[in-house]
């Protein structure tokens, strides 16, 4: 077997836990957020989360399912390099094969969870979600047509034929992964943003009562504005990372750098949230 077919199989190792590595920040929680969503669409995103936990422990057992394959590649390949027999080389075909389709596998399981997950995150604008969903599918079809070449390849040639077309895909699929991991830690944030738009209107307009309020109506006033202050500096701040993200997809393929960068873009944004939610907290007297 060919070195480039070594490489080739083992992309997929070093692909898969980056699900695991969305850029996250401590959590952020509006006591009021549940209030303005539907008990039907609770109920929807529950299940998306329960089949979200599903799929990723699917995922785990056919990695390792990989990984056994791929050392039984590795073997059969080292003893047909050996003893260069009929039988090695039939053993290499097959294990070859067995370590194609595991990725496969692998890989659309992946693909299929960052669906669900780009279905199940508030905020993520529909421009890019529906981008990213459409990338997603295209993927998963590219997958299905590979899997019917690997059932079609009889030999070795075949074999190392369609193992070098598989480069561009992966790379392909590995550059996108990075782009929808991108916009749904963006989209998490932007939903706080968005709930704390609407509990923030909720407060403004509520009518303070000198014997309950928890400030003085003149202290509770300057909170606000502080409060405001806050909700008009955040879109624009949204509106450069979610024009950066969409510029991240030229040629160039800037999608993996734009996300490692991503911790240092939202950091600003994640502190002004933290610091709204904390302002709300006083205002409710919320601790």
């Amino acid at each position: 077997m060919q070195k480039k077919t070594t490489s080739t199989l083992l992309l997929a190792v070093f692909f898969i836990p980056l699900f695991l590595l969305v850029v996250s920040f401590p959590s952020l929680l509006l006591a009021q957020e549940s209030e303005s969503q539907s008990s039907q669409v609770i109920l929807q995103r529950q299940r998306l989360t329960e089949e979200i936990q599903d799929l990723e422990k699917q995922l785990l057992g056919q990695l390792n399912q990989y990984r056994q394959h791929e050392r039984e590649y590795r073997i059969a390949r080292d003893q047909y390099q050996s003893l260069q027999t009929l039988s090695s080389i039939e053993e290499v075909v097959s294990s070859t094969k067995k370590a194609m389709r595991s990725r496969n596998l692998v890989l659309d399981t992946y693909l299929n969870i960052l669906r669900l997950k780009l279905l199940e995150t508030e905020g993520v604008e529909l421009v890019h979600q529906e981008r990213a969903l459409e990338i997603i599918e295209k993927h998963r079809q590219a997958l299905g047509a590979y899997e019917q070449l690997i059932d079609q390849s009889q030999d070795r040639e075949a074999i190392n034929l369609i193992a070098d077309e598989f480069l561009s895909l992966g790379e392909e699929i590995n550059n996108n992964s990075f782009y929808v991991l991108s916009i749904l830690s963006i989209g998490r944030l932007q939903s706080v943003y968005d709930k704390a738009v609407i509990i923030n209107q909720k407060i403004s307009s509520e009518e303070s009562e000198a014997e309950e309020a928890v400030l003085e109506q003149s202290q509770r006033n300057r909170a606000i504005n502080e409060v405001n202050k806050l909700i008009t500096q955040l879109p624009p701040m949204f509106e450069t990372v979610w024009s950066n993200a969409y510029i991240s997809n030229r040629p160039s393929r800037q999608h993996e750098s734009f996300y490692r960068n991503l911790t240092r873009e939202l950091g600003p944004i994640h502190s002004r949230l933290s610091l709204l939610v904390s302002y709300f907290e006083e205002l409710e007297g919320v601790k």
